[in-house]
């Protein structure tokens, strides 16, 4: 997770620490380490991709239908639905 620019130690800088008393485990178990948020980047790029292609779908099948059924139809969530 390095970059080019930045050592091999930043990284373990950016890593909380729990404190032994556990004083801070409350903060501590909600910090998102740098995997976790690597991997939500990447559902929420993916995500945003994906209803990107279902509200395309579903507006080209909605212009294709009549509109007695696309009052039927306007509400489902997903193109597979339709």
């Amino acid at each position: 997770m390095s970059t080019p620019t930045s050592k091999p130690a930043d990284f373990f800088l950016c890593i909380p620490k729990c404190e032994g008393d556990g004083t801070n485990w409350s903060v501590y178990k909600t910090v998102l380490t740098p995997a976790e948020v690597t991997a939500a980047e990447a559902y929420n790029k993916e995500l945003k991709v994906y209803k990107s292609g279902q509200a395309i779908v579903k507006q080209v099948i909605a212009s294709t239908i009549p509109n007695a059924l696309f009052l039927h139809v306007k509400d489902t969530k997903t193109a597979a639905e339709l």
